[in-house]
């Protein structure tokens, strides 16, 4: 089941700099998503939780407005 329109949440899988992407580990399986997703000067690493919205693209599901939950 994929969930469209709505913020999900879910755990860096891993984020390649060199390449621009990585991905995101949630409830559904593992997402896509591309530097242009992420908020100025936020470098994801692997682990950290996000929450998101899913895109479907040419290239399938892709994660969008990315943004770091910080864990108290």
């Amino acid at each position: 089941m994929k969930i469209m329109g709505e913020r999900l949440e879910g755990k860096i899988k891993f984020y390649l700099t060199e390449k621009n992407y990585g991905f995101i580990t949630y409830d559904f399986g593992d997402v896509f998503f591309h530097l242009t997703s992420l908020p100025l000067n936020y470098s994801p690493v692997g682990g950290e939780i996000v929450s998101f919205e899913l895109k479907e693209s040419s290239r399938g599901l892709t994660a969008i407005n990315i943004h770091k939950i910080e864990v108290k």
